[in-house]
């Protein structure tokens, strides 16, 4: 028989990097890694825990990898106890295609959806060498009801 008492004795702040509330209600965990280790899985999964038993929402994580990480840890389990999340290898993507993509489609005036911002935002992480490609930045203006991303992708 094993004892059945867990005392817990912790006071500390735990930061997570991003959470975001999506349309349907559920949540996005989002984490930024230069390393690949089943230990980080735990402190995730401590968060979405304690997220779950604050929010009772659905929550999705995603371990977003740059640098070297060619392969990561995608959940643990342990019986009843599982945890699962999603992960994303930046130096898996082709930085010159994604860039010419979305250089391409804002030179012709066409609105760049949800997912193609995100995209320009990780572009950076995708080069070593920015000065290859040249420079961009972009600004969000949201006006109320009518939210807009304007996007200037320039060269060095």
């Amino acid at each position: 028989m094993l004892p059945t008492v867990l005392p817990v004795a912790e006071v500390k702040e735990e930061r997570i990097d991003f959470l975001f509330r999506l349309a349907d209600e559920s949540l996005l965990h989002l984490e930024f890694q230069t390393t690949a280790r089943v230990e980080d899985l735990y402190r995730f999964a401590g968060y979405d825990l304690k997220l779950a038993e604050r929010y009772r929402k659905t929550i999705r994580t995603a371990v977003i990898y740059s640098g070297r990480v060619r392969e990561g840890p995608e959940g643990i389990g342990h019986g009843s106890l599982v945890y699962q999340v999603t992960n994303v290898y930046l130096n898996r993507m082709d930085g010159e295609k994604e860039h010419e993509y979305l250089k391409g489609k804002v030179q012709r005036g066409e609105e760049l959806t949800g997912a193609e911002i995100v995209r320009l935002v990780f572009l950076p992480q995708l080069y070593m060498q920015m000065c290859k490609w040249g420079r961009f930045s972009f600004c969000i203006d949201s006006k109320p009801r009518e939210p807009s991303v304007y996007v200037k992708i320039g060269s060095c």
